[in-house]
């Protein structure tokens, strides 16, 4: 029965914004990678593009919230490029569908590297490319826009994060195989 009422809800979850369908009562795609994310962290937590809410942070309690846009609820508005933080100060850095959307992702990468502590696990939540494209050409609400690549293949993330000390250390699909959670541990 819950699958069969996840299989249901989920075009809905991907044509309607997070706002419209919280006003509604209906769990959000971002209500899903907020809690499984949640239950991998560890330590003092950056969330890199943390949206209108900060829901990660606010759940979790022990971190910071960024994101490029400012919002009333972030705790920085800064690039992921440029990060203010000390070499090494977190235990996790969480993107949360929001790798798609990062400009210079080379830059971004060198600048997670350096915040992330040694052995540290930087989260990542992703679409693969088709489910993307279908997901951004159809939503009915246009709030981001299409990011520069939408989504990625669990084989060229692999590549990207290997070039940036990075090891895969866990990869889950959830929303019924839809989106991905990867766990890399800085080498």
């Amino acid at each position: 029965m819950i699958f069969l009422k996840k299989l249901i809800l989920l075009p809905i979850q991907l044509l309607f914004s997070n706002d419209y369908l919280k006003e509604r009562g209906i769990r959000t795609v971002e209500d899903e990678r907020i809690d499984i994310v949640h239950s991998y962290l560890k330590g003092k937590t950056l969330d890199i593009g943390c949206g209108t809410h900060n829901y990660l942070i606010k759940k979790y309690k022990n971190g910071f919230g960024i994101d490029i846009t400012f919002y009333r609820n972030n705790d920085l508005c800064a690039s992921v490029e440029n990060l203010c933080f000390k070499d090494e100060k977190f235990e996790t850095v969480a993107i949360i569908g929001t790798l798609d959307y990062f400009d210079n992702k080379e830059k971004a990468l060198r600048e997670i590297n350096r915040v992330l502590k040694k052995e540290g696990q930087l989260i990542v939540t992703t679409l693969n490319p088709m489910i993307a494209k279908i997901r951004y050409t159809l939503a009915i609400w246009k709030k981001y826009g299409m990011p520069n690549r939408p989504g990625f293949w669990k084989k060229e993330l692999l590549t990207l994060l290997d070039n940036f000390n990075f090891k895969l250390h866990l990869h889950k699909s959830f929303i019924l195989g839809l989106n991905n959670i990867y766990i890399f541990v800085k080498k």
